[in-house]
């Protein structure tokens, strides 16, 4: 984890929206066959929601993996697993995948 991570005061996160898409990723999952292409996109977005979810209990939710600012509420409200702020994602090309 960052060290220079700062605190972020915002709003209560959005618990029940995060257990609600990981439950509709694991839904459409559970549906897919093995070979379907949209397989590898669920099982990213279930572990990009449940590492969300793992931020939250641990108090770091809202807060950038890389640069230790919060994330914007607007970023968060668009895409409520984001783990990094838009200016990290987009100097990380890794990220973007």
């Amino acid at each position: 984890m960052n060290s220079n991570i700062r605190e972020r005061p915002t709003k209560a996160p959005p618990r029940a929206a995060l257990e609600a898409t990981l439950a509709d990723h694991r839904s459409h999952l559970a549906a897919c066959d093995v070979d379907d292409p949209a397989v590898d996109h669920h099982r990213r977005a279930v572990d990009a929601v449940v590492s969300a979810l793992d931020r939250l209990d641990l108090g770091t939710y809202g807060v950038c993996n890389t640069c230790g600012d919060p994330i914007p509420d607007q970023r968060l409200t668009a895409v409520p697993e984001a783990s990094t702020c838009l200016g990290c994602t987009i100097t990380s090309p890794r990220l973007l995948s």
